[in-house]
């Protein structure tokens, strides 16, 4: 509907192009990966609205959490945990593991260096974290704890980017 109104209004003409652009591939870090296998059964697909869930399984779905800096990925693919993970890291990843079948993926990491890092987490109770900024407790960084905690890795590279180009616009008419 959004882009109805931006197309009869500004005479919007937009259409989407593969580029080559920068990427992250996902590739298996020295000393393999370090998965957990999905249980064929434990999980049902998320749909909305949700199917009912089987009886001790759990739905199989991505979340990343911006209060704890976490990604879960129940069930997923490397493909689809590499599509989940570009929407927290600065561009595209692709895997390139060689790895197939559906894992059950958990993983803490810092903020810094991620799409994370400029939202800003209200918390239930003001300052009801004292630890300084630069605790070591703190998660590492989202490519140590790739590396460290699943055996992955995120290489930079150049790959294919899919592309929004504007083509025409025009000021807007009169109402």
């Amino acid at each position: 509907m959004m882009q109805r109104l931006l197309e009869d209004r500004f005479h919007l003409k937009i259409y989407r192009e593969t580029r080559e652009g920068p990427v992250y591939f996902l590739t298996v870090a020295r000393g393999g990966p370090k998965l957990h296998p999905f249980k064929e059964g434990s999980g049902t697909s998320w749909a909305v609205p949700p199917p009912p869930r089987q009886p001790g399984g759990q739905y199989c779905v991505i979340l990343v959490s911006l209060i704890s800096s976490s990604m879960e990925a129940l069930g997923a693919t490397l493909d689809e945990f590499s599509k989940a993970l570009g929407t927290v890291v600065d561009r595209p990843v692709i895997d390139k593991t060689g790895i197939s079948g559906r894992f059950d993926i958990r993983f803490k990491f810092s903020r810094e260096g991620t799409t994370l890092a400029g939202v800003r987490v209200i918390r239930p109770v003001p300052d009801s974290d004292p630890r300084p900024a630069s605790d070591p407790t703190d998660p590492p960084s989202i490519f140590v704890a790739l590396q460290e905690e699943l055996g992955l890795r995120l290489e930079a590279g150049r790959g294919p980017v899919e592309t929004l180009v504007i083509d025409d616009i025009e000021k807007p008419s009169e109402n």
